[in-house]
C-alpha cells in the first residue's frame, strides 16, 4: 500500500555531499522499518523518519566508536554531553530530515511469506493475540542533513570526525526503528555504505577505538559471507543461521517426532526443571539427561521467556523469565551484543553480515517465576562445562557467542 506525502525540495538528488559544516546524506531503506513513530509498534504515516530517532541512533554509535576512548562512564557522559547535549546542555549537532515522498507498507505475513526464517527475527510482530505488526517497506528514500547548531563553542575538527564516524557506523551497522540488531530498518547510502569486508576492516581499524568498556563498543569481529545476493536473501540467510544454531533440529535441538519439535540441546530447560518442578514434585516431563546446569544463551540478550508445552502425564515448569543481574542490580533488559543483518552494497543487493559488539561479560542472571526469583553467577553463563556434554552445540567452547561465531565460520563466514 502506497501513500503520498508532500514533495521534497526541487534540489533532491541521490548523492551525499558536504558543504561547509552541513553534511548531507541521501539514504535508502532496504529492509522493513517497524515502529519508529511516537507510539509503540506504529509507523507515523506523516512523519515516518524522525530526527529524534536518528539522533538517538547516532549517539549510540558515537559511544560504540569514538566513545570507547573514555575509561569511565562519567567521562563518557561528559564527552557525549559536549557534542550531543543533555537535559542541562544544548546539543552542538542539528539533525534535519527531508521526508520520503511515497510510503509503502507491508505486514508481518507479507514480509515472511517468501522468507520464512525472518519469522525468527520478527516474532514480536506476529499475530499472537494482537493484530500483526506492519512496517514501512522499501523503496523509501530520505535525506538527512547534519550541521552545527552554533550554540556556544563550535565543534572541534576531531569532534566533527567523531560525528561523521557515528553516521557511517549507523548507516552500515545500525538502522531505523525496532529490531535493528536483527536486520530491520537497514540502510544504504552511496559513498557511505561499505562495499566489502576489506573496507570494513580498514575503516574500523583506522577510525574507531576497539576497546571493551562497560557499554557496547564496536569490535573487529565483523564476519561476512562472500556472496552478493538480494537484500532479503542476505537478511534471511544470516537470520536463519542464528535461528538454526539456537533452535534448529540437529544443532540447537534434537530431531522432532511426528510434527513435534525435539528437545533443546541447551542446558536452560533442564536447569529450569531442576529449579521448579523437581523441588515440588520430584518428577519431570522428560528424563533428566544429566547435563550441566546453567543459562549460556543469556549472552544473546535478555529477557528470555521460557514456556514449556503442557504434558498430560507429568507436570511442566511454570512460565519463567530470565533477566540480567549486573553487579547485583537486577535489570529488565540487556540488548544482544550480536547484530545479524544484510550489509547493503546497493539499493537491492547485499552481503550477509554478523557484528559482535564488545561489552561487559561478567554479568549474572536472575530467573523469575511468579513472585519467586533465583540468582545465578557469571559461571552459570560462561563455563567450560557447556562445551563437551553429549549433543552440546558449543563444540568445546565455554561461551554461546563464541560457539556461534565458530559455527558461522564453518558455514562460510569470514572475518
Amino acid at each position: 500500500m502506497a501513500r503520498k506525502i508532500p514533495d521534497p525540495p526541487a534540489n533532491w538528488h541521490k548523492t551525499s555531499s558536504n558543504t561547509g559544516n552541513i553534511h548531507t546524506y541521501d539514504i535508502e531503506l532496504v529492509t522493513p522499518l517497524f515502529g519508529g513513530g511516537v507510539s509503540t509498534r506504529v509507523n507515523d504515516p506523516f512523519f515516518p523518519i524522525r530526527p529524534t530517532s536518528i539522533r538517538g541512533h547516532l549517539q549510540f554509535w558515537w559511544r560504540a566508536t569514538a566513545g570507547a576512548k573514555f575509561e569511565t562512564q562519567q567521562s563518557l557522559f561528559q564527552g557525549q554531553e559536549d557534542i550531543w547535549g543533555s537535559s542541562k546542555k544544548k546539543s552542538k549537532v542539528r539533525i534535519k530530515v527531508i521526508q520520503p515522498t511515497i510510503l509503502f507498507q507491508s505486514t508481518y505475513s507479507q514480509i515472511t511469506a517468501n522468507f520464512r526464517a525472518l519469522r525468527y527475527a520478527l516474532f514480536p510482530f506476529a499475530p499472537q493475540g494482537q493484530p500483526e505488526g506492519s512496517a514501512l517497506n522499501p523503496p523509501l528514500n530520505f535525506r538527512v542533513e547534519v550541521s552545527e547548531t552554533r550554540q556556544g563553542n563550535p565543534l572541534s575538527s576531531s569532534q566533527w570526525n567523531e560525528v561523521l564516524g557515528s553516521i557511517r557506523a549507523w548507516i552500515n551497522f545500525g538502522g531505523l526503528g525496532s529490531r535493528t540488531r536483527r536486520g530491520c530498518g537497514a540502510l544504504y547510502s552511496q559513498g557511505q555504505s561499505f562495499a566489502n569486508q576489506e573496507e570494513i576492516k580498514n575503516w574500523i581499524s583506522n577510525s574507531t577505538h576497539q576497546i571493551a568498556r562497560q557499554w557496547p563498543t564496536l569490535s573487529m569481529t565483523v564476519l561476512t559471507k562472500n556472496q552478493q545476493i538480494t537484500t532479503n536473501e542476505a537478511w534471511n540467510e544470516v537470520v536463519d543461521l542464528l535461528r538454526y544454531f539456537r533452535q534448529g533440529e540437529g544443532k540447537g535441538r534434537d530431531d522432532g517426532n511426528k510434527g513435534h519439535p525435539g528437545q533443546s540441546r541447551f542446558p536452560e530447560p533442564d536447569t529450569i526443571r531442576e529449579m521448579t518442578i523437581r523441588e515440588m514434585t520430584n518428577r519431570w516431563d522428560h528424563p533428566d539427561r544429566g547435563w550441566p546446569r546453567g543459562f549460556p544463551r543469556a549472552e544473546f540478550g535478555m529477557p528470555i521467556i521460557f514456556h514449556f508445552k503442557e504434558s498430560k502425564k507429568n507436570p511442566v515448569p511454570p512460565d519463567t523469565t530470565l533477566v540480567p543481574d549486573l553487579g547485583g542490580r537486577v535489570m529488565e533488559r540487556m540488548a544482544s551484543p550480536l547484530i545479524v543483518k544484510p550489509l547493503a552494497i546497493s539499493s537491492n543487493m547485499a552481503i550477509p553480515m554478523i557484528i559482535r559488539l564488545n561489552g561487559p561479560d561478567d554479568f549474572g542472571v536472575c530467573l523469575k517465576h511468579g513472585a519467586n526469583s533465583i540468582r545465578f553467577q557469571n559461571n552459570d553463563v560462561r563455563n567450560n562445562r557447556f562445551g563437551n556434554y553429549p549433543g552440546s552445540p558449543f563444540a568445546g567452547r565455554s561461551s554461546a557467542i563464541e560457539a556461534f561465531l565458530d559455527f558461522s565460520r564453518i558455514e562460510g563466514f569470514t572475518q
